[in-house]
């Protein structure tokens, strides 16, 4: 792309990796007082459930490593001590609690503006979101841990962090320095995120001072539902259930990205 004169609007390549990179990113987020999962020393010593992470965004073969791995049960365990790549995963506590995710703009100047959305319903294997709510978990929570961290790192763009609450325990699980899955959420609730990015780029766009932010608005993807179908995944539940999806199906259809009315065949 930047052979062809394209701009890629992210933060340079040592810094990408090492927020990307989920061992080092952990790392960091226990020296600016974020807390992570109890992270094991050792296979040997983990206590069930755990996961197996990647330390490495790509691992030492030059591609993107496997998704984290839920280990559940010792069956689970025994398949996975099988793999011949052991060497490139670290290990941390299972966190079964409510799934929320940051969503932020640190500009130039060091100012961060952010917001939240709260999963309810995510694909097998740690892959994308399908389905979610705008949130006002920012509001409430003590996150300025989170922005010193990344105004500290000198990163300037937008980032997704992933969080579990659990009672009043907050735990960071990953983050990601690009734009995510679900961006029409970021539109439909009037996050301004989007507009701070191109101002940020030198687009001349007007920032609407009297839009106000929407939480609970719906996001949901009815395909990530279809392809784990198709692919024998598991879908995974946050907070909710199955029988409740089922239920309440027919509101989440409505705001289906690709069914809505603003959607192109």
């Amino acid at each position: 792309l930047s052979d062809l004169r394209i701009k890629v609007p992210l933060c340079d390549g040592s810094l990408y990796e090492s927020i990307s990179d989920k061992k080092s990113f952990g790392d960091l987020c226990l020296k600016y007082g974020v807390a992570i999962p109890n992270e094991y020393s050792s296979i040997d010593m983990c206590s069930i459930p755990f996961v197996a992470k990647p330390k490495k965004y790509f691992n030492d073969r030059k591609v993107v490593s496997t998704k984290p791995i839920l280990i559940e049960d010792s069956l689970q365990l025994n398949e996975f001590l099988k793999r011949d790549d052991l060497d490139e995963f670290f290990y941390q506590d299972f966190i079964n609690g409510d799934s929320y995710y940051l969503l932020c703009h640190i500009s130039n100047d060091g100012s961060c503006t952010m917001y939240s959305q709260k999963n309810f319903v995510q694909q097998g294997e740690g892959l994308s979101i399908i389905a979610a709510k705008s949130s006002n978990v920012h509001l409430s929570l003590p996150i300025q841990n989170y922005k010193s961290l990344f105004t500290s790192l000198g990163f300037v763009g937008l980032v997704m962090i992933e969080i579990r609450v659990t009672g009043s325990e907050i735990y960071m699980i990953e983050a990601n320095p690009r734009i995510w899955g679900p961006s029409q959420l970021i539109l439909d609730s009037n996050m301004d995120l989007f507009h701070r990015f191109v101002a940020e780029l030198g687009f001349p766009i007007k920032m609407a001072q009297d839009q106000l932010y929407l939480a609970d608005t719906p996001y949901f993807w009815l395909g990530g539902l279809i392809q784990d179908n198709l692919h024998g995944r598991t879908t995974v539940y946050h907070g909710y259930s199955r029988d409740m999806f089922k239920d309440e199906l027919h509101t989440w259809l409505e705001n289906d990205v690709y069914i809505r009315k603003d959607s192109s065949s």
